[in-house]
């Protein structure tokens, strides 16, 4: 429940995908 206020902005700003780049949907982790 504690990642739920985080699944819909990338968790780096100006930086999609950054802390992601095998999970990104949309340019947004």
């Amino acid at each position: 429940a504690s990642n739920v206020n985080k699944k819909n902005i990338p968790y780096q700003q100006g930086t999609p995908c950054a802390s992601c780049p095998d999970n990104c949907d949309k340019g947004l982790c």
